[in-house]
């Protein structure tokens, strides 16, 4: 029995070694050989002047190659190492174990991310004594102004595991567009991620590179140049200051954008390393910083609607230059009492003078000579109620109403007081920022109802350009040019006597010699009553549309400072300023 016993064991032995030794030889090569992804470097993003707005750069992270770290090793290297990057303790642990569940076995696991210069000096100063933890480079995004242009650029973080289901080709620990232009060139910026063969040892950790097996190199992402102009954005937005609200800036002759913002804004940078607690903070803050208010709010235009129904009266037939009304400072429709801005009145106005003061009462009757449909058929022909078609997500429609929209929306009539609250943009009209500097743009370049657009092109590795915009004329105001002439008229004569005169002037009230034209309007706060009772301050939200030229370049600009006052006294001077600086610092 005994000899069976050896006879057999000497014949699993023979197996073993000789006969299946190739299997088992090709079995164990494939546990210690792995494949490892070589991400591609995010493509750039540029103004139109070729600055820099977004571009990859190197991070470094404090790293713990062993992935087994007992739990006695890791609260020993989080104790030492966390007076040097000024980081508790507490926090290094749950990095540590976050960051675990979130990369491959062959990867080291961050416990600190994207330190600053002095952690890493400091830190680099002590890791001869933590042998449990190390340096590492890595790929990162980099905004270089932070929050300039925040909602326009959007952000990236880490892909999920949604992510990785929807797209196989995300490998775990990339990066993906989550906003902005980030999001939608995010097939041309991503670019092509490459690949390489690695030997591993038992724990999983990388030994050395098998530079004689085959390997790919990965390809950059594409360049994004873009319609925005970094240092014209950003004199913009320091001239609007900290109030909550927003700015475009867009060449009226093409529709490209120069400059948008909404405020408050984020930090992009902050968003790529997934900072749990400012995220937290961003979301808790009731001004809703995420919210693109640039592109995704709508808001009645207020007295900025004037300039519209100016145009409709005078195309119609309805009102010329001689057309008068007397202003008392009220106006009395049956019960209701409708009041002007100017408590006592203007007087007698004609149509002009009663654009440039902006005479609610002046036209209060002109919107009931006008009547809804007049007044419904010129938002059309300027596109209101329609989006503009501007890539970034989430513009609405806006509300252009009518008798059949209230019929149909509130089951209610169209009554002679709906005339009244749309002839001064109130009621049910509601607005995009986008819309409104379109608009304003039509009445100074041929009549045009341009496009705006961002993007001026992707461009490959290569040169080849894969993505592109450009100027697209979607429709012409049929306007005639003495009715455009004197709308202007009208326009230049706010900014020189009338409601917006401070557009024209310096921090200090002094001219700043650039013809702006433009219009205010101040719209009452949505539940104005309900923020009263609460005790808070209710002032109104300010608009600003103008037109003005620098050199060879025509731009029209809308301004609105949200719960800030009238958009004479907090909208128009943001302009002023701005125009002011551009003019002491060309750009």
């Amino acid at each position: 029995m005994l000899a069976l016993v050896w006879l057999l064991f000497m014949i699993r032995l023979y197996e073993l070694q000789v006969r299946d030794r190739g299997l088992y030889e090709v079995k164990s090569e494939d546990n210690r050989i792995v494949r490892l992804t070589r991400l591609a470097s995010r493509g750039e993003i540029l103004d139109r002047k070729g600055e820099l707005l977004v571009a990859s750069r190197f991070a470094v992270d404090l790293v713990a190659p062993n992935r087994h770290l007992k739990p006695r090793d890791l609260e020993d290297v989080c104790l030492r190492l966390s007076p040097a990057l000024g980081v508790p303790p507490k926090r290094l642990r749950a990095a540590y174990h976050a960051e675990l569940r979130k990369t491959y076995a062959y990867q080291a696991v961050p416990i600190q991310q994207n330190l600053t210069e002095t952690q890493t000096v400091r830190a680099g100063e002590i890791l001869w004594r933590v042998p449990e933890a190390r340096l590492q480079k890595r790929l990162t995004r980099w905004y270089a102004e932070r929050d300039l242009e925040a909602h326009a650029l959007g952000y990236v973080n880490e892909v999920s595991k949604e992510d990785m289901e929807r797209d196989a080709t995300y490998p775990l620990g990339s990066v993906i567009g989550r906003a902005g232009i980030e999001e939608i060139l995010e097939p041309y910026l991503r670019g092509a991620d490459g690949w390489k063969w690695a030997e591993v040892d038992a724990h999983g950790r990388i030994r050395r590179d098998l530079m004689d097996l085959p390997q790919t190199d990965p390809v950059p992402g594409a360049t994004a140049h873009l319609t925005l102009d970094r240092r014209m954005a950003r004199a913009f937005e320091e001239e609007f200051g900290d109030s909550s609200g927003f700015g475009i800036l867009m060449d009226a002759q093409t529709g490209a954008i120069r400059a948008i913002f909404s405020k408050p804004a984020f930090d992009p940078n902050r968003l790529v390393t997934t900072d749990i607690q400012y995220i937290r903070h961003l979301r808790l803050d009731a001004n809703h910083p995420f919210f693109n208010r640039a592109v995704q709010s709508a808001f009645p235009p207020g007295s900025t609607f004037k300039t519209v129904n100016f145009v409709a009266a005078v195309e119609s037939g309805l009102a010329d230059e001689g057309t008068r009304f007397y202003c008392s400072g009220k106006f009395r429709m049956g019960r209701r009492i409708a009041e002007c801005w100017k408590e006592k009145g203007h007087g007698r106005m004609s149509l002009v003078p009663a654009l440039i003061h902006s005479c609610n009462v002046y036209f209060y009757n002109l919107g009931l000579v006008l009547r809804v449909d007049r007044m419904h058929e010129a938002g059309r022909m300027f596109r209101l109620g329609e989006k503009t078609g501007f890539i970034l997500s989430g513009e609405p429609s806006g509300i252009l109403p009518n008798a059949e929209w209230k019929e149909r929306r509130m089951g209610e009539k169209w009554t002679g007081g709906d005339d009244v609250n749309m002839s001064i943009g109130q009621g049910f009209l509601l607005v995009t920022p986008l819309q409104q500097v379109v608009l304003m743009a039509s009445l100074f370049n041929g009549g045009a109802i341009v496009r705006p657009y961002l993007i001026e092109k992707a461009v490959s590795p290569s040169g080849d350009i894969v993505y592109a915009e450009g100027m697209n004329v979607r429709s012409y105001i049929p306007v005639s040019d003495s009715t455009l002439a004197l709308v202007r008229t009208a326009l230049r004569g706010v900014v020189v006597q009338g409601t917006g005169t401070r557009a024209g002037r310096d921090a200090f009230g002094r001219p700043h010699g650039v013809a702006v034209y433009g219009k205010t309007g101040t719209v009452q706060r949505a539940g104005r009553e309900a923020v009263e009772r609460a005790g808070v301050d209710p002032e109104d939200h300010g608009w600003f549309l103008c037109y003005f030229e620098l050199g060879d370049e025509k731009f029209t600009a809308v301004v609105m400072k949200e719960a800030a006052g009238h958009g004479g006294a907090v909208a128009a001077p943001v302009i002023g300023r701005f125009i002011s600086r551009l003019l002491q610092s060309p750009i």
